[in-house]
């Protein structure tokens, strides 16, 4: 079987519990429905948090570098993908969309932060990089001022997803000259605004964060909200646990 793509995620050392089984989860989903994509996991080092900091902040920072290191070694299509994730169809069709005349897939969802940075639709090519470029360069500079990170986030959610709204606004929604393109999360990053969305026939890619995880991971108590009563379901498919 040809590759046609890759898929990139990130994993870190001493990973919060019951994280190793959504990393074999995610690994199964790839193998069992998605021949033509080329999986990579990138193991790297967990970076130390400061003091006032958010876990996450150095961690996503430090997940977001090495994205950016991937797609500048690219020479075919990418997905750059947290590794919650479940991909139950080909993410290869994603970059025909609007006729394939744009270098960055961004995910976009119903909600005041509409953007959903865990899904990352890379080509190889100039424009790719130099968004992943400016995209690290805000993120870093958010970072390294608690001020400025203080009045973003009163704006939106996450650090990456934050920079990455910054990064867009500041460049008019085409940093560096990036073709950017808005992918719909229902597809291409089915999470928490589209879980009541999610079609087992179109779904390609399942994000098992937030209250799904939950219930993913923990004792589940009844009865299970309607809106991942289905997700829930694909998830026992490929929890090795299960």
């Amino acid at each position: 079987m040809s590759v046609d793509y890759h898929i990139i995620g990130v994993v870190f050392d001493n990973n919060e519990p019951g994280f190793d089984r959504m990393i074999k989860a995610f690994e199964k989903s790839v193998l069992c429905n998605a021949p033509h994509a080329q999986l990579r996991i990138v193991h790297t080092t967990r970076p130390l948090c400061e003091k006032g900091y958010k876990p996450t902040y150095p961690d996503n920072t430090r997940k977001l570098h090495v994205w950016r290191d991937e797609v500048h070694k690219a020479e075919i299509p990418m997905v750059l993908l947290d590794v919650d994730m479940l991909i139950l169809h080909e993410l290869i069709p994603a970059f025909d969309e609007a006729g394939g005349n744009w270098d960055i897939g961004i995910t976009v969802r119903p909600h005041r932060m509409w953007i959903n940075a865990g899904a990352i639709y890379a080509k190889p090519t100039q424009g790719a990089r130099d968004f992943m470029d400016a995209w690290c360069e805000v993120n870093d500079r958010l970072y390294s001022s608690r001020s400025a990170l203080s009045t973003a986030l009163k704006r939106h959610n996450g650090l990456n997803q934050t920079a990455m709204l910054h990064m867009l606004e500041e460049c008019g929604n085409h940093p560096r000259g990036c073709k950017v393109h808005k992918l719909q999360c229902t597809t291409w990053n089915n999470c928490d605004q589209t879980w009541k969305d999610f079609d087992l026939e179109t779904t390609a890619a399942l994000h098992i964060k937030g209250g799904l995880r939950r219930y993913a991971l923990e004792a589940r108590k009844l009865p299970v909200p309607k809106n991942i009563r289905l997700p829930l379901k694909v998830w026992d498919v490929y929890d090795s646990v299960s």
